[in-house]
Formats: C-alpha cells, sequence, structure tokens
C-alpha cells in the first residue's frame, strides 16, 4: 500500500514543475511587423531592410521571455480596410490581436541621414507596442551605417535593450 502512495507522490512531484513552468513563465507571443521606412534624405534598399527584420525576429525567437509568431500582413491590413479604419501602429495592433491572439508588436522605424561628418546614416527605431492597452512598452534606437554588415551588429545591439 504505501508503494502506491510513495508512486502517486513521486508522479505528482514531476508534474508540479512542469505545471508551474507552464503557468508562471509562459513566453509572451509577438509579432515582427515590416520595417517601414521614414522619409528620409536617401531611401533606404529594401535588403537592409529585410536583414533588420529577420535580426530582429532572430533576437525575439531566441530570448527566453518571447515567442514570435510569423503573420500575414495582407491579411491584416484587409482587416483593417474592412473595418474603415486607417493603417496606424494602434489599429495594427488591434488587428494583430484579434487575428493572432499576439501580446506585443515589435514596430521599426528606419530613417537614412545625411551627416557628412559621420559614418552613422541610418537611424533605427523600434517599438515594443502592447497589443491589449495599444501603448508602446519601450523604444529603443541605435545609429549605424547603411551597410549590410554594419546591420547585425546595430541589431544586436537594439536588440540586447528591446528584449529587456
Amino acid at each position: 500500500m504505501r508503494t502506491k502512495y510513495f508512486v502517486l507522490l513521486l508522479c505528482v512531484a514531476m508534474l508540479f514543475p512542469a505545471i508551474a513552468t507552464a503557468q508562471f513563465f509562459e513566453k509572451q507571443k509577438v509579432v515582427v511587423w515590416e520595417v517601414v521606412e521614414n522619409n528620409g534624405v536617401v531611401d533606404v534598399d529594401d535588403n537592409i531592410k529585410y536583414e533588420i527584420r529577420a535580426n530582429m525576429v532572430d533576437a525575439f525567437t531566441y530570448s527566453d521571455d518571447y515567442e514570435v509568431y510569423d503573420c500575414n500582413t495582407a491579411s491584416v491590413e484587409e482587416y483593417i480596410h474592412s473595418r474603415g479604419w486607417t493603417l496606424s501602429q494602434s489599429n495594427i495592433a488591434r488587428a494583430v490581436r484579434a487575428i493572432y491572439g499576439v501580446d506585443y508588436v515589435i514596430f521599426t522605424t528606419i530613417t537614412a541621414l545625411a551627416r557628412p561628418t559621420s559614418s552613422d546614416d541610418l537611424h533605427i527605431l523600434s517599438e515594443i507596442f502592447r497589443t491589449k492597452s495599444l501603448e508602446t512598452v519601450r523604444a529603443v534606437y541605435v545609429d549605424t551605417e547603411n551597410r549590410v554588415s554594419a546591420i547585425h551588429d546595430a541589431c544586436r545591439r537594439l536588440a540586447v535593450d528591446l528584449v529587456k
């Protein structure tokens, strides 16, 4: 009889950490939105925008607190337009929450600068936007050079502060 209780107690003890981890340490769901170009002095190459977004996805994918969801931007924009809303951060976040049930959207804006005294000619601003309260939780920026090899380091510095 004692053996049955011991085995039962052992099973419960083994399940408890898994249950506690699932409930208390659940990852926050996040969508990394497309990189948007702010009206800068010069156009930013699409490869640079792709690299920035890919680096942001990687940073959140390999973080301990977030789980990245891929979303179809066309379906989100269609959802927004079908309700007569404008395409703003708040409405994107509202639509992404309704369609995918995510907690956060990462918005990144890139501006090409023309500073003859500096080699930093890109300004990258990323924001974690909470979909429930429709507000920015944290915003971080970095200035870097307009070349793919510099983007990796810049995004790494950006992600360290953004993923906190």
